[in-house]
């Protein structure tokens, strides 16, 4: 119980931090901190109504959730919906990591295990062509 509440924190805050760090330059920093709260919102209303109708499809109801909350900051503050995808993408990503972690150690899933092994290649591609882009095969604007 303890090790799902430091794991969620500690992917709150991870978002927080890379979704406001991914946008500071373009937005004020209200704008950006309103739309993370939303899509945390998202979360967590998506992970009630997953308890109550379909206990195995969390995952799916909780996307629904983080749609929505995007969705409601893309269309209240107009925000680029790209910029805004990649901040969230990148912000999401460490979160899903540690709880496949978490679950890698606490059921020795060996699923899990590789699940977190591929989001962490997923974050180190992303970070390497970020810092590299001209090595894309193509161009992304």
């Amino acid at each position: 119980m303890i090790d799902s509440i430091v794991t969620t924190l500690a992917g709150m805050i991870l978002f927080l931090f890379l979704f406001w760090r991914r946008l500071k330059e373009d937005y004020p920093s209200s704008q950006i901190f309103t739309t993370a709260f939303y899509v945390l919102v998202g979360i967590l209303l998506g992970y009630f109504v997953s308890l109550r109708v379909s206990p195995l499809s969390w995952f799916w109801i909780e996307l629904v959730g983080i749609t929505l909350g995007f969705g409601v900051g893309i269309l209240r503050y107009k925000f680029r919906f790209f910029e805004v995808l990649e901040a969230l993408t990148l912000g999401l990503l460490p979160w899903l990591g540690l709880f496949f972690l978490r679950d890698s150690i606490n059921s020795s899933s060996l699923a899990s295990f590789l699940a977190f092994f591929a989001v962490t290649c997923l974050i180190t591609l992303f970070a390497f062509f970020s810092s590299e882009p001209r090595l894309l095969p193509f161009s992304l604007l």
